[in-house]
């Protein structure tokens, strides 16, 4: 919350470990980051939220980042 990451490094590496993919929760965290990398590119898919309560606000919406291909193509189809 506000920029304060959990434990990156640790949390990958059991998603890593287990074979999961890690979605960050980046709804509250818009410019954090953690150990020099931004907040909502470590993991496996970032997820920003635009609610008017939330610390970046457009009224409504959100995006999704990822570097990967099948998730960046699925993700419009899941919306």
């Amino acid at each position: 919350m506000r920029g304060a990451p959990g434990q990156m490094d640790a949390l990958m590496d059991l998603a890593k470990r287990k074979g999961l993919s890690l979605v960050e929760d980046v709804a509250q965290a818009g410019g954090g980051s953690f150990r020099g990398k931004r907040l909502g590119s470590i993991g496996t898919m970032g997820c920003f939220s635009f609610d008017h309560y939330k610390v970046m606000s457009s009224g409504e919406g959100g995006f999704v980042t990822t570097d990967d291909e099948w998730l960046y193509t699925r993700a419009p189809k899941l919306a």
